[in-house]
């Protein structure tokens, strides 16, 4: 963020201000101090930033982490609520095609009752009409040509 905003000589210069500083820093204590002191302290001091950096590589893995997981979590949602939606259409597809085969198989139970009803009644007709005599059938008559007696 502020260092993408600075130019690439005013990061030169901080990068030779912070090495400047660090030289006349080891000088100062290899003066004051001997060697071996001098090793221990900027060896100490190495640690401390390793040991730092590590724990901010692990905070921002960990950021990151757990940002993907917050993703992850809300597009699982969203699967979820648009899977729902599904079954939900399907459950009123199934409805309504339960509803129309009740349907149909309610007009065919009318149009086979109505059917029998018909047949019923032309059965009935039947039974109530006078039995006929055969022999009065014009079919069953001899011819009169045949009178021969």
């Amino acid at each position: 963020m502020y260092s993408e905003k600075r130019s690439d000589g005013s990061r030169a210069l901080v990068t030779i201000a912070v090495l400047i500083f660090i030289g006349v820093a080891v000088w100062w204590l290899e003066s004051r101090f001997n060697a071996l002191t001098v090793i221990l302290v900027i060896g100490a001091l190495l640690g401390v930033a390793c040991f730092a950096g590590g724990a901010l590589l692990t905070n921002m893995t960990q950021r990151h982490t757990m940002e993907n997981l917050a993703k992850f979590n809300a597009n699982d949602a969203q699967v979820d609520r648009y899977r729902m939606q599904g079954f939900k259409e399907m459950a009123r597809g199934d409805a309504a095609w339960q509803k129309a085969n009740a349907q149909l198989a309610l007009l065919d139970a009318r149009r086979v009752d109505q059917l029998a009803q018909q047949r019923a009644g032309i059965l009935v007709d039947a039974q109530r009409q006078p039995a006929q005599d055969d022999s009065a059938q014009w079919w069953n008559t001899p011819p009169s040509f045949c009178d021969d007696e």
